[in-house]
């Protein structure tokens, strides 16, 4: 018997790709997405910008909180939201900035939030998102007395 001999013999490894079929791939696949997202309502991001606003409402609650315990009161109509950043002339007590970043951060249409001072019964101010039409006491405004 003679010891049999151990070939070895490399398989192809070149790939053939086929231009054509990925071609026809992606065009599926491009077809899919236009298919499935781009009939999507003129507002198709409003659930996370939902969910934003109810974020920044939230934080803007927090840092009113704070604020009201440093100094024992809510800023003023003047002030408004700036006093979260900017120390108020006079208000030695006040140990901001109770608000990250150098700016009031705006809805996600661009739109400043609305600052009411709080109403007689009531300690806490209220913010108002003022939704995509940027315009007040309409529809589609959110505000920290809103239900979700």
């Amino acid at each position: 018997m003679t010891p049999h001999a151990l070939t070895y013999e490399p398989r192809n490894t070149q790939r053939s790709s086929n231009p054509d079929a990925i071609k026809v791939f992606a065009a599926i696949i491009l077809a899919l997405r236009v298919g499935l997202w781009g009939l999507r309502p003129r507002y198709g991001h409003e659930p996370a910008r939902t969910t934003i606003v109810w974020d920044d409402l939230s934080y803007f609650d927090s840092a009113l909180e704070s604020f009201r315990a440093d100094c024992g009161r809510n800023p003023t109509a003047e002030e408004g939201l700036n006093a979260l950043l900017v120390q108020p002339a006079g208000l030695a007590s006040w140990r901001g900035p109770y608000l990250r970043g150098s700016a009031i951060p705006v809805d996600p249409w661009g739109h400043a939030y609305v600052y009411h001072i709080a109403q007689e019964g009531n300690q806490n101010p209220r913010i108002v998102c003022l939704g995509p039409d940027g315009k007040e006491n309409t529809e589609d405004d959110t505000a920290t007395d809103s239900q979700r």
